[in-house]
C-alpha cells in the first residue's frame, strides 16, 4: 500500500475558515462601530452643553415675571414682539423654537449650525420641580431642547424664583454675588461665557 502525504485544505476546511474569519471580521466591525457612534454622541453632548450654557445664560437673565405687565399667564404678554432681544421676563420663551440658534442680540452661534431649539415653560413647586403646576407658584421650569444635525435629543433644566436673593431685604449691609463671568484665550479664539446665578433679579 503506498501511503501520501496530504497537502492542502478540504473544501469543508476552506468553508469552516471562511466562515470563522466572516464571524470574527462582522463581530470587529460591530465594534468599530459602536465605538464611532459612542465618539460622535460624546461629540455631540459636548457641543449640546455648550450650546445650552450660551441660551440659558440669556434666559436665565431675565426678571421671573413681567416688571411693567404681570398678569401670571406664561408666555409673551399681548402686544410684544417676536424678536428675542426685546423679551423682558423668563417665561416669554415659554413656545419659542428656533433652527437657527443665536444669542438673544442675534449674534451669531457658530457651533450651533444645524442644530435647532425648542423650549417650554411651566410652574412647578419646591417640592416637586417636575410636576406641572396648573396654578401659578413662586416657581417656574423651564426644558430646554437641542437637536442636533444627527437627530440626536439633548434636554436641559433651568428654574426661575420669584424671591431671588437680590429681592430678600437685608438686615445689614451685605454683598451679595450675582453673576460670573468667565472669559477662556486659546490659540485660535477668544471664548467667553457669563450667566446671572439662577434665581436672582434685579429689584
Amino acid at each position: 500500500m503506498r501511503v501520501t502525504n496530504r497537502l492542502g485544505f478540504s473544501l469543508l476546511e476552506t468553508t469552516v475558515a471562511t466562515v470563522l474569519v466572516a464571524i470574527t471580521l462582522v463581530a470587529a466591525l460591530n465594534s468599530f462601530a459602536f465605538v464611532v457612534a459612542t465618539t460622535n454622541h460624546h461629540a455631540s453632548s459636548q457641543d449640546a452643553s455648550r450650546i445650552a450654557q450660551i441660551v440659558l445664560a440669556d434666559i436665565s437673565s431675565l426678571p421671573f415675571e413681567d416688571p411693567v405687565n404681570a398678569t401670571g399667564l406664561l408666555g409673551r404678554e399681548l402686544g410684544e414682539s417676536t424678536i428675542r432681544s426685546t423679551w423682558d421676563d423668563f417665561d416669554d420663551y415659554a413656545g419659542w423654537s428656533s433652527t437657527a440658534i443665536a444669542r438673544a442680540d442675534g449674534t451669531t452661534v457658530s457651533i450651533a449650525n444645524g442644530w435647532s431649539a425648542s423650549a417650554t415653560v411651566t410652574y412647578c413647586t419646591s417640592s416637586n420641580t417636575m410636576l406641572a403646576s396648573v396654578t401659578p407658584t413662586d416657581l417656574k421650569l423651564l426644558t430646554l431642547q437641542l437637536t442636533s444635525p444627527t437627530s440626536q435629543s439633548f434636554v436641559f433644566y433651568s428654574m426661575r424664583s420669584r424671591e431671588g436673593a437680590l429681592l430678600v431685604p437685608q438686615e445689614a449691609s451685605s454683598q451679595v454675588l450675582s453673576a460670573c463671568q468667565v472669559t477662556l484665550q486659546s490659540d485660535e479664539e477668544l471664548l467667553s461665557t457669563g450667566s446671572r446665578l439662577h434665581n436672582q433679579q434685579e429689584p
